[in-house]
C-alpha cells in the first residue's frame, strides 16, 4: 500500500476541505494534494485552501457540460479560483499582502467513473483515485497537458508524487 511521508513544515499552513472522500483515503488524499502543491514554490509560507469533493457521474457530467461545454462524464475536474482574467492585479494584491490566505480552488472527482476506469486499466481503485487527485491539484497550480511538452512535464511530476508515497507509477 502507500506510505505517508513527512512534507515540508510550511505545508501545515495549507488547508484541505473534503466532502465524500472515501474514509480509508481521507488522510493520504491530503498528503497527495499538499505534495502536488509543493511544486509551486510561490506557495511556500502562505496559507492555502483547496476543496476536494467526490461526486457521482451525473454531477461531474453536469459540471463538465456547464464549464467545459463537454456533455460527458470524466474522472476529475479542477476549477482554479484565484487565477481569473484579473490575474496580474490579483498577483500584485497577493504580493502586497503575504498574510492573505490563497484559495486555490476546487477539485471534483467522480468515484463512479474512477471505479470503472480503474477496472479497465487493471489498477487498484485507491491508486487511481489518488492519481486523479494529484492530477487535479496540479491543474490548480497551473500545470496542464495542452501539448506534448506540457503533458510530459505533468506526467513526470505525477510520477514523482506517486512514487514519493511508494505507490506504483500512474502510467
Amino acid at each position: 500500500m502507500f506510505e505517508v511521508k513527512p512534507l515540508p513544515d510550511y505545508t501545515k499552513l495549507w488547508k484541505i476541505s473534503r466532502s465524500n472522500v472515501p474514509t480509508d483515503l481521507f488522510l493520504i488524499s491530503d498528503f497527495i494534494i499538499k505534495k502536488a502543491l509543493t511544486f509551486k514554490k510561490e506557495l511556500a509560507n502562505r496559507e492555502v485552501h483547496v476543496d476536494l469533493t467526490c461526486v457521482k457521474n451525473r454531477y461531474i457530467k453536469y459540471l463538465n457540460k456547464k464549464h467545459r461545454n463537454k456533455n460527458k462524464t470524466t474522472n476529475v475536474l479542477s476549477f482554479p479560483l484565484e487565477f481569473t482574467e484579473e490575474k496580474e492585479e490579483f498577483l500584485q494584491i497577493l504580493e502586497e499582502n503575504p498574510e492573505m490566505p490563497l484559495n486555490l480552488g476546487d477539485i471534483f472527482v467522480s468515484t463512479d467513473y474512477i471505479k470503472t476506469e480503474s477496472a479497465k486499466l487493471d489498477r487498484e481503485f485507491s491508486y487511481h483515485f489518488l492519481h486523479m487527485i494529484c492530477h487535479g491539484a496540479l491543474h490548480l497550480v497551473g500545470y496542464n497537458h495542452e501539448n506534448d511538452k506540457e503533458e510530459s512535464i505533468m506526467n513526470d511530476i505525477e510520477e514523482k508524487i506517486m512514487t514519493f508515497f511508494n505507490m506504483p507509477k500512474p502510467r
